[in-house]
């Protein structure tokens, strides 16, 4: 039987709802003052939870972890405030890493320390 699997974003004042696998609903409540502009999910191949950005004009990131894969509640930390507003979210292939690119031409990268904390590890400006 082919499984078949599907993205769906859809966006209201503060709520996104995000379908996977059209077999189950995630519902998050996002308290962002401005507009979202990019969710990137998390590659978990070695992760032991669930994990995925979201960005916004407001120059916030958030990480928002599900400490069980299947279930529970979605946490959510405030990854820093950023001097422009955040337009776009990468993750490398193994998860560990996070590329925030932001409207002052400048792409960071961050990587998550064994406490959870994230550590920005690299900066590039458009100037460099």
């Amino acid at each position: 039987m082919e499984r078949r699997t599907t993205e769906c974003l859809k966006w209201s004042l503060r709520l996104v709802n995000i379908y996977l696998d059209c077999s189950f609903n995630i519902y998050v409540e996002i308290a962002y003052s401005d507009w979202v502009r990019d969710v990137a999910w998390a590659p978990n191949s070695a992760l032991p939870y669930n994990m995925f950005a979201s960005c916004s004009e407001d120059r916030t990131v958030k990480i928002w972890m599900q400490k069980e894969k299947t279930q529970g509640d979605w946490d959510a930390r405030d990854l820093a405030k950023f001097e422009a507003p955040v337009w776009r979210l990468s993750w490398s292939v193994t998860g560990t890493v996070l590329a925030v690119s932001t409207g002052d031409h400048r792409v960071s990268l961050w990587k998550q320390s064994v406490d959870e904390s994230w550590i920005e590890i690299s900066t590039l400006a458009d100037s460099e």
